[in-house]
């Protein structure tokens, strides 16, 4: 039973994973005010009021998701440990469990949606290339200081 649980949470993984890549290309937390972007992409205010809107819903939500995560988590894991094992429970608690990621990936993704949605097909292009080249310079950095 417990190898089922781990197959079907591998699965789920996999399943999920294209999604949160996807988030990982855009940079998180309120990269319009860093001036390397805003500028770039020429952000008007009201462009930049409605991120800062959106940006306080959708964290506000993943908050509550993440918290039901961490709930469902527990409890499977509190099923899967008891004796005897309630194989039903276990699937039912394992199934609200990968509800709740799947709740969390599409809140990602909806948030992605409302930032192409408010910048625009091509800032929106211009944004994820942008970040692409901040992240590869993120990344030269670190490994120059490990140096």
């Amino acid at each position: 039973m417990l190898k089922k649980i781990l197959c079907l949470t591998f699965i789920a993984f996999w399943i999920l994973a294209p999604f949160r890549s996807i988030a990982e290309h855009l940079f998180p937390g309120k990269w319009w005010y860093m001036p390397e972007f805003s500028e770039k992409l020429n952000l008007s205010d009201e462009q930049k009021q409605q991120l800062d809107a959106m940006y306080l819903d959708n964290r506000r939500k993943l908050i509550e998701l993440k918290s039901d995560l961490k709930k469902e988590k527990l409890d499977l894991a509190t099923l899967v440990e008891q004796e005897p094992l309630n194989e039903t429970a276990a699937m039912e608690a394992f199934q609200k469990l990968d509800s709740v990621r799947s709740r969390l990936s599409e809140e990602k993704f909806h948030y992605i949606l409302g930032v192409r949605k408010i910048l625009g097909q091509e800032k929106f292009q211009e944004l994820q290339a942008s970040f692409k080249m901040y992240r590869e310079k993120m990344r030269q950095q670190s490994h120059g200081n490990k140096d």
